[in-house]
């Protein structure tokens, strides 16, 4: 054999009696096999090394000799005129400065990376000091009634807050908005769509109190239904004031927007600046990047209630506006009747709008607009569509009407009677006028879209009935 090849030989039955064959091996085959390849396979390689299920086996023994061999000779492979300093090659070549000195790149490398590893052990070290001390903060606040309080306990914070999903993701990630913000209902965010999954402790109780989906509950097949069974309410009261109707969605094939990178944010933009310019006839409409916005766009925006800000203190928390305005967007159609949200809280937020008493069309127009983006969405076999915040999931529809309600405004006990046994909340609404009123659904889960909206809507036809009979 030639010089080079000993030393590969030597090196290899060094690799192979210390055992990092078998767990550098074992590691990319879990690689191999993972159906959604992580963002950043160095760390999904590093933390399976050290895997309790990639365990290495004493005196050079694999466990899996054959294919931890093919994995190895797929690494150290190389044509005969490749140059020496392919993997498997131990020399390193050293180069010189200019200024006399001589430089071991390789050798700087590696130090450079072992520094990494020892700052990175140093970050989630100092990460779970501070969540310990926000988490007593926390129990501590006798003032704080979110959701996360209830459900988050000493046993659960330790087995979950070391447990960092594929793309670095960590218990503080997720509920870091809701420890700086105790006034906060729910206080935790999927910083990761696979932590419904690996963080089921904390989330699936947290579900099951804000919509009273338990967590042997299965979402029902998405079924937008028959937008015909909803007449127009009558057009001689002045009853209802508006309707909006909305809902989230996340592609499959980006993070969520908290952990976008810039080039994710401004990929994803333009692909669905692309779709919407191919929009026809009632969807035709205008498409403005959020960082290009002039004053005037800004206003007449706000004005129709389609300008996307960064003005949530909950979400400012949990990153959702990191790299803002990049990778933000907003398209308006012609008519002002839909708005779409670009990488706002979700990757995509359809409004549906209307002055008008036509509950129908306004549910048609958003199941149209939904129906056009020929993309894949992330859903959930048990959870349905799966988003950011816990309170949109399964359809992602969220509902609100506004109502001029005087009569009933002096008999607040019916009004209170006639949604006591549903999901709709019911508060005064913002613009100032006292007996106007904005009713919303809480509740996403556990109906199809179409039921969901069938039972906000004969709640509504109720409301206007009983106005209308109010002396």
């Amino acid at each position: 054999m030639s010089t080079i090849d000993e030393k590969r030989a030597a090196f290899h039955q060094y690799l192979a009696s210390s055992g990092v064959i078998s767990a550098l091996s074992k590691a990319l085959i879990k690689l191999y096999e993972e159906p959604v390849k992580p963002d950043d396979p160095v760390n999904f390689v590093r933390r399976h090394m050290g895997s309790e299920n990639f365990f290495i086996l004493g005196e050079g023994k694999v466990q899996n000799a054959e294919e931890e061999e093919l994995v190895l000779s797929s690494l150290i492979e190389k044509k005969n005129d490749e140059k020496e300093t392919a993997v498997g090659n131990v020399e390193v070549e050293s180069v010189p400065t200019g200024n006399g000195e001589i430089v071991n790149e390789e050798g700087d490398k590696q130090a450079e990376e072992a520094n990494g590893l020892e700052e990175g052990t140093e970050r989630t070290e100092a990460t779970a000091d501070k969540l310990n001390a926000e988490f007593e903060k926390l129990k501590l606040n006798e003032k704080c009634n979110s959701i996360l309080k209830t459900h988050l306990d000493d046993e659960i914070l330790e087995k979950l807050k070391g447990v960092n999903d594929d793309d670095g993701a960590a218990l503080f990630d997720c509920i870091k908005s809701g420890l700086e913000n105790q006034d906060s209902q729910l206080g935790i965010y999927a910083t990761n769509l696979k932590l419904y999954d690996q963080f089921s402790e904390i989330f699936d109780p947290i579900i099951e109190t804000y919509h009273g989906f338990g967590k042997e509950t299965m979402q029902p097949n998405s079924d937008w239904g028959d937008s015909q069974a909803f007449t127009p309410f009558p057009e001689n009261d002045e009853i209802v004031v508006a309707i909006r109707i909305n809902c989230m969605r996340n592609l499959e094939e980006y993070p969520v927007v908290c952990k976008m990178e810039e080039n994710d944010l401004n990929e994803s933009l333009a692909k669905i600046k692309a779709i919407t310019e191919g929009f026809e006839d009632t969807f035709k409409g205008t498409f403005y990047t959020t960082a290009e916005l002039s004053e005037d766009q800004e206003t007449e925006l706000k004005s129709i209630g389609g300008l996307m800000e960064k003005s949530d203190k909950n979400l400012s928390s949990a990153n959702v506006y990191q790299q803002w305005p990049t990778g933000r967007g907003i398209f308006v159609t012609d008519d002002k009747s839909l708005i779409i949200h670009v990488n706002g809280e979700d990757h995509l937020k359809f409004i549906s709008i209307g002055c008008g008493k036509d509950f129908g069309k306004i549910y048609q127009r958003l199941v149209d607009a939904v129906n056009i983006f020929e993309v894949s969405f992330v859903r959930h076999e048990r959870l349905g569509w799966l988003t950011f915040c816990p309170s949109n999931l399964g359809t992602a529809l969220n509902i609100s009407v506004d109502l001029k309600l005087p009569k009933l405004h002096s008999h607040p006990d019916k009004l209170q009677e006639i949604i006591k046994s549903s999901s709709i909340q019911l508060k005064l609404s913002d613009n100032e006028v006292e007996d106007t009123y904005t009713l919303n659904n809480q509740c996403t889960m556990g109906h199809s879209e179409f039921d969901l909206a069938k039972q906000f809507y004969d709640v509504v036809q109720t409301i206007i009935e009983s106005e209308s009979s109010v002396e």
